[in-house]
């Protein structure tokens, strides 16, 4: 029993053999010509086979590419929502404890509190800052380490104050 091909190279060469062999084969053998316009006739019948079988895939592959970006982008939109979600809820329970002048709520399970956050440095007039505070990268923007120590040490940075209100919830 003789090979049978299965992929699209094998299927071109054992054509391009059988092509070429039915060309050497002499008048006065017509059952081998026949044999070999048969072999012919079965390699392109299973090469359209193949090619199509590739091109259906091909289309799948590309169908489910869509339709993994869709859901890419489904995705990240529902993250984002569930972002804002989060945010607004941390800000609403921060707001009611803070109006009920708690900084810790108790549940059964969990517990909710406020913490006052570092110290950090508000910048009220960027352009006010001296330059010496100032770290250039790509864009202007203050050092506000090196401020907020000056600060610290009673140094006065034009257009820069510590800001000691701050709270972010923790949760446990």
């Amino acid at each position: 029993m003789s090979h049978v091909p299965t992929t699209l190279y094998e299927i071109e060469d054992e054509l391009i053999i059988a092509l070429d062999s039915l060309e050497m084969v002499p008048d006065e053998e017509p059952g081998l010509k026949v044999g070999l316009e048969e072999q012919i006739a079965r390699l392109i019948a299973t090469e359209i086979t193949r090619v199509d079988g590739v091109s259906r895939m091909l289309t799948h592959f590309e169908n489910q590419t869509q339709l993994a970006a869709q859901e890419i982008k489904r995705l990240q939109d529902r993250k984002r929502t569930l972002e804002r979600s989060y945010e607004r809820l941390v800000s609403c329970a921060k707001l009611a404890m803070e109006v009920a002048g708690k900084t810790k709520l108790e549940g059964l399970t969990s517990t909710l509190a406020l913490r006052k956050s570092p110290t950090s440095v508000f910048i009220h007039n960027f352009d006010e800052v001296p330059a010496e505070y100032l770290t250039v990268k790509i864009e202007r923007c203050v050092d506000k380490e090196k401020v907020k120590r000056d600060l610290k040490t009673g140094v006065e940075v034009p257009g820069a104050e510590l800001v000691d209100d701050r709270f972010y919830l923790v949760r446990r």
